[in-house]
């Protein structure tokens, strides 16, 4: 079966919830509170979205569904440090953020941290 690049898909909600089950299984992590986490952080609105957040008056640079916070330093399974390009794109995006989820890194997101799923 062949992929189908990120900006061919219609990203709904649905899909990105889809997208993130898909990514929560390839890595072996707990389901459920890879997507809740996720859902908390962007829920799912627009791929390309940036965090409402502001930080002593600056919005912060946090991108798509998973809301990387740039830059973060976290990068990818496959090596790569992660860019913007690559947070909003949302089939790489989630990939990262369950491959960072099956290291132990998942308290790099706000809503797994302080318990908010």
């Amino acid at each position: 079966m062949e992929v189908a690049e990120a900006k061919e898909i219609e990203w709904t909600p649905e899909r990105g919830r889809e997208q993130a089950y898909i990514a929560a299984d390839k890595y072996k992590i707990n389901r459920e509170v890879f997507v809740k986490t996720m859902e908390c952080e962007s829920s799912f609105s627009d791929p390309a979205i940036q965090s409402g957040h502001y930080k002593n008056g600056v919005r912060e640079t946090s991108f798509g569904y998973s809301q990387f916070n740039l830059p973060s330093g976290l990068q990818t399974a496959d090596g790569r440090t992660i860019t913007k390009d690559i947070a909003i794109d949302p089939v790489q995006s989630l990939d990262a953020a369950a491959y960072l989820f099956s290291v132990g890194q998942a308290s790099a997101w706000s809503c797994y941290k302080n318990n908010s799923i």
